[in-house]
């Protein structure tokens, strides 16, 4: 796992067990554009692999999260990144 930070947000990429390169650096720019629409708000994020847009929204300040994904191991990653920002309270995954 790599550990990186968008917008003050901590994470950890699988960079060997993962899609593609872990991450999906191509979508910064508009993970970087949630802030003024999750704050008290209820997300959904599907597909949401490792969380990279789910557990932005929570440290955002969105009330409640829920990340649905396929995979049990990016579901894992969701866990892990929810834990390593201290909103795994806000963050419930979901695999399906």
């Amino acid at each position: 796992w790599v550990a990186l930070e968008e917008k003050g947000v901590k994470f950890e990429a699988p960079v060997m067990e993962g899609q593609k390169t872990g991450w999906f650096y191509d979508h910064r720019m508009n993970r970087a554009r949630l802030a003024p629409y999750v704050k008290g708000k209820k997300v959904l994020d599907l597909f949401s692999y490792i969380g990279g847009w789910g557990v932005q929204a929570a440290a955002f300040g969105a009330s409640e999260v829920i990340c649905v994904d396929a995979s049990g191991f990016a579901l894992d990653g969701v866990d892990r990144n929810a834990a390593l920002n201290d909103v795994a309270d806000k963050v419930t995954s979901m695999e399906g």
